[in-house]
């Protein structure tokens, strides 16, 4: 698939970090796959395609934007996409309305046996079912993911820029691991700045076993005092900042991944962690779909002030 909206653009981040600041908008990489789930995805898909597999089968929360991302990618090049999701299956929740509207099956199973994924007999009997579909799991963690992933550092060393710092949000940490590759491949001395939306030092092993490249000990800031009440728990406090932000920039944030993120960048810079004559990149992972996915859930709970820019 031939995407129009690539190379997505950097730009300034008018925004106080107490350096030279800069924002890449993968988040404008496409209207439904945006951001790092269309690179994670391109290269899965693509070797889809040309092996003449019916499509993919993957596993996601309910609100995953993940799962989103797949469905759309999936429906758009006319192959089948199945969902393996953790929990209980909730008609109105708006990410799997989406999902069933772009023909994803969807499959619901216990937490325990997402846990165990292809360990459990429930899993493992869905996944031989449908023995024509690729596998790939949460996230977009797959082999062919740092190829999509790589191009992200190619994107930004053809617009001119090797930053100081590159600063991404972590889920599953695929995507940290493969900008930390790529820089590593291209021999900059870029030091990469990991926030996590959880509490989960697991995750900072991950990303470096994963990143398969040797690298200088500081080149990898792993951050994840941010994580406020841990992962989806948003707070008012995290909700002004995301709107103090759109005032400023006009750049939407989501509440998972990259205010945390953001919010983290300006906290750093509270304590003076920048240089002025630093040169700071993150970069806007997009999931700004989970926004309706969290107004849903607030009303449907009865509590928390929805996100409305």
């Amino acid at each position: 698939m031939i995407n129009p909206f690539l190379p997505v653009p950097i730009e300034i981040c008018n925004f106080n970090f107490g350096c030279q600041s800069y924002v890449l908008r993968d988040d404008l990489s496409h209207s439904e796959i945006s951001g790092n789930k269309y690179r994670k995805l391109k290269y899965v898909m693509s070797s889809i395609m040309k092996s003449g597999a019916k499509g993919i089968i993957t596993f996601g929360g309910p609100f995953s934007n993940h799962i989103y991302s797949t469905a759309a990618y999936a429906n758009l090049l006319g192959l089948e996409s199945i969902g393996i999701i953790r929990g209980e299956d909730d008609k109105d929740n708006p990410t799997l309305k989406f999902a069933r509207s772009r023909n994803m099956r969807l499959y619901f199973v216990s937490r325990s046996a997402y846990r165990l994924k292809q360990e459990s007999s429930e899993i493992k009997a869905l996944l031989l079912s449908n023995p024509d579909h690729e596998i790939v799991d949460e996230g977009g963690e797959h082999p062919l993911a740092f190829v999509g992933l790589k191009e992200i550092v190619d994107e930004i060393e053809d617009q001119k820029m090797i930053p100081d710092y590159i600063a991404i949000s972590a889920g599953t940490g695929t995507t940290a691991a493969g900008i930390l590759r790529a820089v590593c491949d291209k021999r900059w001395k870029t030091k990469i700045i990991v926030i996590s939306p959880m509490k989960n030092k697991v995750l900072m092993d991950k990303i470096i076993s994963i990143s398969d490249r040797k690298f200088h000990s500081d080149q990898l800031v792993f951050i994840d005092e941010f994580a406020g009440n841990g992962y989806a728990k948003v707070s008012e406090e995290l909700i002004r900042f995301m709107y103090t932000f759109y005032e400023v920039t006009r750049i939407k944030l989501d509440q998972i991944y990259t205010a945390k993120l953001v919010h983290g960048l300006y906290q750093l810079s509270l304590r003076n962690f920048f240089k002025p004559n630093d040169t700071l990149l993150w970069i806007h992972t997009g999931g700004l779909q989970g926004i309706e996915g969290y107004n849903y859930m607030m009303h449907k709970l009865g509590k928390g002030s929805a996100i409305k820019y």
